[in-house]
């Protein structure tokens, strides 16, 4: 668990403009990061900034995940 947090943190760390070439309003992408924060339309500022991937089975997806941070497949890789 530890290992996770750790590289979806450096992912989270990423210049904006990183994430946001996974960036999508589509739900149905099966990668996505988004987040929840519209000041223009929000009347309640909850900010959460997300990375969505389908994971089941990880083999037909997992080469869709971010490969920036370098390690962010491989710790999945290497537990399933």
């Amino acid at each position: 668990m530890d290992e996770a947090l750790e590289v979806s943190t450096q992912f989270f760390n990423l210049p904006s403009a990183e994430k946001m070439r996974l960036f999508s309003e589509d739900v149905h992408k099966p990668v996505r990061y988004g987040t929840s924060l519209n000041q223009a339309r929000d009347e309640v500022y909850c900010w959460r900034d997300f990375i969505k991937h389908y994971s089941h089975p990880i083999s037909d997806w997992i080469h869709m995940w971010p490969s920036n941070p370098s390690n962010y497949r491989y710790y999945y890789k290497r537990k399933f």
